[in-house]
């Protein structure tokens, strides 16, 4: 085939389509899993924010659930120091700090200012009475009166 020489734009165009075509089919199939790859880590993508929200949300419920926790625990605490204390159960409340040694130091304080009762004072508490355990006492004027109440057939 003879040299043809070529003097015009459209036979360039022509000429040189074949070379083009070539190498746009050789393009196409070194990138040919472009789209489906950018379709993957969009989701990607996505998934990664979707799971980054769900952790901040949970960091925050594990702060809440953490600092529940704690109140908890500052409050079995005065009532610990309170109980030990001889402070009553209705006050433990009013006790201020944060570790037992802050607490402690109120209480003390707090006992003397409402009159702690002495060490080793402390009373039990008094037995119920009970109604059938009449044996060996003398009868106590109360029961007695409750066990002679007629309820009128009731």
């Amino acid at each position: 085939m003879p040299f043809e020489v070529i003097d015009t734009q459209e036979k360039f165009d022509i000429a040189i389509q074949p070379r083009l075509e070539r190498e746009r089919r050789s393009i196409e199939s070194k990138y040919a899993d472009y789209e489906p790859m950018k379709t993957k880590i969009t989701d990607l993508e996505q998934k990664l924010a979707n799971a980054n929200q769900k952790n901040v949300e949970t960091e925050k419920q594990l702060k809440e659930l953490q600092n529940e926790v704690s109140g908890y625990k500052l409050e079995a605490l005065k009532t610990k120091v309170a109980n030990e204390t001889g402070i009553p159960f209705a006050l433990r409340d009013r006790l201020q700090g944060s570790t037992e040694e802050e607490i402690r130091k109120d209480a003390e304080t707090l006992a003397g200012l409402i009159g702690k009762p002495a060490e080793g004072t402390k009373k039990p508490p008094a037995p119920a009475p009970r109604l059938n355990d009449d044996a060996g006492k003398s009868p106590d004027p109360l029961m007695e009166m409750v066990k002679n109440i007629d309820f009128g057939g009731i």
